[in-house]
């Protein structure tokens, strides 16, 4: 992916919350951060995303965040052993891996 800035502020927000020092106190400021692009916008595709949890894993990162929509219904077979098999070795490494809660609120 060649555009590497954050076209929705999403990204930017979160690891400004873990590291701010300034106008706020971040939740941790001395806090080094890897960050992964995934998307261009709100797409991105799912081998980009496995690709992108695997690094993350390999490099023994302590927390993976994925504030993101994850279609998990919409996912091949194979892509769903993929992510499942990456859950299980973060786990094993003992990493700390969170997604976004998706709530549906009917009014």
């Amino acid at each position: 992916m060649k555009n590497i800035f954050d076209n929705n502020g999403h990204g930017t927000m979160v690891a400004g919350i873990i590291c701010a020092e300034e106008l706020i106190d971040g939740v941790y400021h001395h806090s080094s951060l890897i960050i992964c692009k995934i998307t261009d916008y709100s797409h991105y595709k799912i081998k980009i995303l496995l690709r992108a949890l695997k690094y993350a894993i390999d490099l023994n990162v302590h927390i993976i965040n994925l504030s993101m929509s994850l279609p998990v219904k919409k996912l091949s077979e194979e892509a769903l052993n993929i992510l499942e098999n990456l859950i299980a070795e973060a786990h094993e490494k003992k990493l700390l891996l969170f997604r976004r809660l998706e709530i549906k609120i009917f009014f």
